[in-house]
């Protein structure tokens, strides 16, 4: 706990008369916990020391600023926060509609039964501890207002007011509003916090609902502290937000019996390792791809740089390779669960706990009525008695003739294991066949039946790494490398397809009236629709003739051809598009000189007038407008300025 702090508070709270009035600030970065230590430390702590000296326990009334507009503003926060259930009772006769100040200066006196209510908050808000939250965060015009109300409580009122704050961020927002010459007279003590990550994640476990997950996450709040501090975290927010993920996991994998308690344990800590890692941006998703088997890869490449071989660049690796040092205990590159699913609980906040489970049992082999996949079976058959291998092989040639298995990493296992027995002259797997040919047909077979997940380039990165190298003995093999790039290229081509279909939809979105739906095009987070190209597989008079219907197309016809294109560079994967894009705008020009002036005029200066902007600095070999014409620009159709 901050004993300082708390000490500090102590005395101002306790002091019967303030020599000079004056609020406390109490300030940290964000998410340094200083809501928590008061909310949830300091403030029990001292109550339950009042009441062992048997002294007066003055209330706390804790009032956000996040967004406070005004004084008035302010005080019908206070007003709701001290007396919920006046300002409940009392919004219905409109006793919340104060002047500034209002709240401290009403008359006893006045009409009954709203009156009744009005004094009632008034006598409770006048023995009151207030902590103004969030000071930082109110709009910057309130400032003055709000810094006069609480001048006001602190020396009219001899109220004790704790303000709450990053104070780094109120000197950078309220710079124009002065926040020193505002608070030098106001505030005078400041209080900081330091992050207690410890308190918090202990707090965090014991206020759980009593439980199995309780009590496991007790038992194990050794493992879990170390995991936080391991992590550098010292944004309590993040930490709160890790502990919750791996709570979820714990209580979700607690509820079957035939999962091993150590699994559990394990689960738990990597995922809040997981979440901490990129809470804190210490990582991101791109850097799990390259976790599975990283040590064997980097030994590899540093055994091939001995033998003469150039060092491959090691910086795109760099996060993941930190993060697996860091957690090495945790095995964190052959993980207890499926990085996704930590990825998907923190993109939707939902955890699927039935697939969960399923994905731990056959990957695990958890539980008496399942076994594990044959194609593990049989890589480790030089373990196992000889009967195991010939069941094995017996069950995975089954497997295959049903074509059960459609994961890329999957696939690419079982063609080395295959590619291995058939050195020794055993061909059962493939029924006869060379492997190349099977696997072809085993994967067109596939593709056929729409079963062949799609595999973007992003996401194609070396799937047999997520099998922990398991059957890649023979990855160097020409059958190999040919199995491979013919499932990479299927996958892309599924792919490509399934790309074909999403931008259909989101055209048809548009057409029916959504035109934000054409942002799916051009933002970050669409890379998948954004960076690849699609477009072009559109008709170009549709397109057309979806921009020209009126101005609100238009607008959104024209952003959409200016962000898209707006970095592009030589070799980029959108350059296929500059044709289809130069025919639409061709289009739409044409379209537009059957309108009338001066609907005509203005509609060709703000589609040329953007377009010029954006590509103003650009290749011009990968302009749009390529020979911007002269006589566009006497019209006053290009405009060289920026976009309104």
């Amino acid at each position: 706990m901050n004993e300082h702090a708390a000490e500090a508070l102590d005395a101002y709270l306790d002091a019967e008369h303030l020599a000079v009035p004056h609020a406390v600030l109490v300030e940290g970065p964000w998410g340094s916990g200083k809501t928590h230590f008061l909310k949830k430390q300091y403030v029990p702590r001292r109550n339950e020391r009042l009441h062992e000296e048997r002294r007066t326990q003055t209330p706390f009334v804790f009032v956000s600023l996040f967004g406070a507009k005004s004084a008035q503003d302010v005080e019908q926060r206070m007003f709701r926060a001290a007396s919920p259930i006046e300002a409940a009772v009392g919004g219905l006769v409109g006793t919340l509609f104060l002047a500034v100040g209002g709240l401290f200066r009403m008359a006893d006196a006045a009409k009954e039964g709203r009156d009744k209510v009005a004094k009632k908050a008034i006598e409770r808000l006048n023995d009151c501890i207030f902590v103004f939250d969030d000071l930082e965060r109110a709009e910057r015009e309130a400032m003055g207002e709000i810094m006069g109300l609480v001048n006001a409580l602190v020396e009219e009122r001899e109220r004790r007011v704790i303000l709450v704050a990053d104070e780094t961020q109120l000197k950078e927002r309220f710079i124009s509003a002065d926040w020193q010459l505002r608070n030098e007279k106001i505030v005078g003590r400041r209080i900081r916090i330091e992050p207690a990550v410890g308190d918090v994640t202990k707090s965090f476990v014991s206020d759980l609902v009593d439980g199995r997950t309780k009590t496991f996450m007790q038992g194990n709040l050794d493992g879990v502290l170390d995991v936080v501090r391991r992590s550098g975290a010292t944004n309590l927010r993040n930490i709160g937000w890790g502990l919750y993920n791996s709570r979820r996991f714990a209580d979700c994998l607690l509820t079957d019996s035939t999962i091993p308690e150590q699994h559990v344990v394990r689960t738990m800590l990597v995922v809040l390792a997981t979440t901490l890692g990129l809470r804190e941006n210490k990582i991101d998703e791109r850097d799990f791809e390259h976790l599975p088997g990283l040590s064997h890869e980097l030994a590899m490449e540093s055994f091939r740089q001995r033998n003469g071989k150039a060092q491959e660049n090691h910086n795109e690796r760099a996060n993941a390779v930190a993060f697996s040092r860091q957690f090495r205990d945790l095995d964190v590159e052959s993980p207890p669960i499926d990085y996704s699913f930590i990825h998907e609980l923190e993109r939707s906040g939902v955890l699927d706990g039935s697939a969960v489970i399923a994905w731990l049992k056959k990957q695990f082999a958890f539980g008496e009525e399942r076994s594990e996949p044959s194609w593990r079976r049989l890589w480790h058959s030089y373990k196992a008695p000889r009967a195991a291998t010939e069941k094995a092989i017996e069950d995975l040639a089954s497997e295959l003739s049903r074509h059960e298995h459609t994961e890329h990493g999957i696939i690419l296992h079982v063609t080395g294991l295959a590619l291995t027995l058939e050195q020794a002259g055993d061909r059962r797997l493939t029924r006869e066949e060379t492997v190349v040919a099977f696997f072809e047909r085993y994967i067109d077979d596939l593709v056929a039946d729409a079963r062949l997940p799609p595999s973007p380039i992003e996401a194609f990165r070396r799937p047999e790494e997520s099998y922990g190298q398991l059957g890649f003995s023979s990855m160097d093999r020409a059958e190999f490398k040919a199995i491979s790039a013919y499932l990479q290229a299927r996958g892309l081509e599924r792919a490509e397809s399934d790309r074909k279909l999403r931008a259909e939809h989101v055209l048809a979105q548009a057409e029916a009236g959504n035109l934000d739906a054409l942002q799916r095009f051009y933002l970050q987070d669409e890379s998948d629709l954004s960076k690849r190209p699609v477009l072009h597989y559109f008709d170009i008079e549709r397109v057309a003739t979806l921009m020209t219907r009126d101005f609100p197309e238009l607008e959104a016809g024209r952003t959409l051809l200016a962000y898209r294109y707006h970095d592009i560079y030589a070799n980029h994967p959108l350059t296929v598009e500059l044709d289809w894009a130069r025919s639409v705008v061709a289009a739409v020009d044409r379209i537009l000189d059957g309108w009338v002036d001066p609907h005509r005029f203005m509609a060709k200066k703000a589609l040329r007038g953007l377009l010029t902007y954006y590509e103003k600095d650009r290749d011009p070999t990968l302009r749009l407008l390529a020979n911007p014409s002269t006589n566009d620009e006497a019209a006053g159709l290009l405009d060289a300025g920026e976009p309104a």
